[in-house]
């Protein structure tokens, strides 16, 4: 619930700052670009938070002892492991999601003639693999380094791919 309640948020804040708060019809590439800008801020929720679940998961410590064991030994720093790659999973989810969904649902109907519940059943369906195809990867290296809060296997985003 906190997540999707800075998620949503997000991209209307950032339509309308591009739009200087003008109704109108919105280009396709505004949708996905306010889409994908929202949804990379809710990843500097997000990643902190996950990166306490998957250390308590490991260690099975309760929520509270969790983050004070992780904090005496890497200091506030280890809230930051591997965010930029959670921002990203968040940035291409929100982009399917609250941009190419919408917009291939808007193209099928007006650019291909396909009917109004076709073009709302196959735009989120073909938004939701080219979201799921960019932001599984991320999510992926995001979890190793977060699972490995040493650095011993998975240095940082850079090493982690290989």
């Amino acid at each position: 619930a906190l997540l999707s309640g800075v998620m949503f948020p997000l991209p209307g804040r950032v339509t309308n700052a591009s739009t200087k708060g003008e109704r109108r019809r919105l280009h396709n590439s505004v949708m996905v670009t306010a889409a994908f800008i929202g949804g990379s801020f809710s990843g500097l929720v997000c990643g902190p938070i996950e990166i306490i679940m998957i250390q308590q998961q490991r260690f099975g410590l309760s929520i509270v002892q969790t983050p004070l064991t992780l904090y005496r030994k890497f200091g506030v720093s280890f809230l930051g492991r591997a965010v930029s790659m959670a921002c990203g999973r968040e940035a291409f989810f929100t982009a399917g999601c609250l941009g190419v969904a919408p917009v291939l649902t808007r193209e099928l109907r007006e650019r291909y003639g396909v009917s109004e519940s076709t073009s709302k059943f196959m735009g989120p369906i073909g938004a939701g693999i080219i979201a799921s195809t960019l932001s599984h990867p991320l999510d992926t290296f995001k979890t190793c380094m977060q699972g490995d809060i040493e650095g011993t296997h998975y240095r940082g985003v850079i090493h982690t791919p290989r």
